[in-house]
């Protein structure tokens, strides 16, 4: 039984994996990327000027970011047929196949 009625939208905190957190070969760049994706609501849209428009950070350090967890295997992302890339976020890094 779920006793709370809270969403994700709702609650004013996001869990991380500690895997991610713990994981030498990422940068805090990359890992605060991360947390604020993952912050947000479901179709969120990614764009690389819309983050950086939220952070001090500039699009050059937000775009390296980005292939830092696609490299890490913690994001993946794909490319529609509208040509709008759609982006996924793991828990835990995906081996590349």
């Amino acid at each position: 039984m779920n006793k709370s009625n809270h969403t994700k939208e709702s609650i004013p905190f996001a869990q991380v994996p500690k895997c991610l957190l713990n994981d030498k070969n990422i940068s805090f760049k990359a890992k605060g990327l991360y947390c604020y994706l993952f912050s947000q609501t479901d179709g969120f849209c990614f764009s690389t000027e819309i983050i950086a428009n939220d952070a001090k950070d500039g699009v050059k350090a937000i775009y390296s970011a980005f292939n830092e967890l696609k490299e890490s295997g913690y994001l993946k992302s794909k490319k529609l047929p509208s040509g709008r890339i759609e982006y996924i976020i793991f828990f835990e890094p995906q081996k590349s196949k």
